[in-house]
């Protein structure tokens, strides 16, 4: 008999075969914050491996994207902030960012959130309060400027 359900079992694997799954040109994200958290051996898996033309997307940066700029992994970024907290500003960081030598889309974290949950549940888009005299529309690919139909102040839409 053929079972039609699928099994609902974890597929385990090392940091390598995770490393692995990671492929050249994907969506590439990194929970924690700052230094609590952080998949560090995943992230030097990766390097190791090669992987190439990653778009980043994460609500920081920090120590996970300075170890994928040093192995010239990361193509474009779209974060909230980068910053290694108490140690300032991350140096591979800002000299691509000042350099222009990968795209840095800046977010607010609100968008982001937005953006992310509307993939989440499958929706093509989702409202978010617009940050009072910010030029994060012209920043933020998609991010457009609406009139709510409820209530009918100015609201920022962005989609998945």
């Amino acid at each position: 008999m053929i079972s039609l359900v699928k099994p609902n079992r974890p597929r385990f694997t090392d940091v390598e075969g995770l490393a692995a799954m990671v492929g050249g040109g994907g969506v590439f994200g990194v929970g924690g914050h700052h230094f609590a958290r952080l998949p560090i051996a995943l992230l030097r898996a990766i390097a190791r491996l090669g992987v190439k033309d990653l778009r980043y997307v994460c609500w920081a940066g920090g120590l996970p994207l300075e170890l994928l700029l040093e192995a010239n992994a990361v193509a474009e970024v779209d974060i909230c902030f980068s910053s290694l907290d108490i140690f300032g500003l991350p140096p591979r960081f800002r000299a691509a960012a000042e350099t222009n030598a990968v795209p840095v889309r800046d977010w607010t974290a609100l968008a982001m959130i937005q953006a992310l949950r509307a993939g989440q549940q499958n929706l093509p888009l989702m409202p978010f309060q617009l940050p009072e005299g910010s030029d994060m529309l012209a920043r933020v690919p998609g991010a457009i400027a609406a009139p709510d139909p409820i209530a009918g102040i100015t609201t920022g839409i962005i989609p998945a």
